[in-house]
């Protein structure tokens, strides 16, 4: 395949805006895609087989309620989607830890600080998000697969993926080295 082939995407993902994990969002999608964990697969192939829609917190932000143009721009954007590459049958939803969206959506419950108050709330968030896409007419045909980015202990700016569907599935994303000084 050359440069200029197009590849038609099989996949949407949703994740958040947050630029701390935009890298790790492309870096995890290729094994996503590919069901591998193994980090020499072919990036090009894999990052041309999705299309992506960010929104501040991810499932959360198509789930709330306290404005529901949100949902509805992101559905919008989906069925546009559809209509530009018919061969999309998975909807990726990627949530992160320590996630600011979440905490004003979710204020009193979801505290920033203190993880073990963030998870529960992801899993319950990216099922509601499932839940919302199978009983939309428009994409009820869509298998929806929820994933949880999480730092990778010490370092905060390396992250790894986490199936909330398969607990047994994680994925390191890239490295990333801060500058010196």
């Amino acid at each position: 395949m050359t440069y200029t082939e197009e590849v038609d995407a099989t996949h949407l993902v949703l994740s958040c805006i947050d630029h701390r994990v935009t890298d790790d969002v492309r870096s995890v999608m290729t094994r996503i895609i590919t069901k591998k964990a193994d980090t020499a697969i072919d990036d090009f192939v894999a990052s041309n087989q999705w299309d992506h829609i960010a929104l501040p917190g991810a499932s959360m932000g198509v789930v709330q309620s306290a404005d529901p143009t949100w949902s509805q721009a992101f559905f919008a954007q989906v069925e546009a989607a559809l209509g530009l590459h018919p061969k999309i049958h998975t909807i990726v939803v990627i949530d992160h830890l320590y996630c600011g969206a979440y905490g004003v959506f979710k204020p009193g419950e979801y505290d920033k600080k203190q993880r073990e108050t963030q998870d529960p709330l992801h899993r319950a968030g990216t099922a509601q998000f499932a839940a919302l896409v199978a009983n939309r007419e428009k994409t009820r045909h869509l298998s929806v697969e929820r994933w949880l980015l999480e730092p990778c202990d010490p370092v905060k700016l390396n992250w790894r993926v986490r199936s909330l569907d398969d607990e047994n599935v994680v994925y390191t994303c890239v490295e990333h080295t801060p500058p010196a000084g």
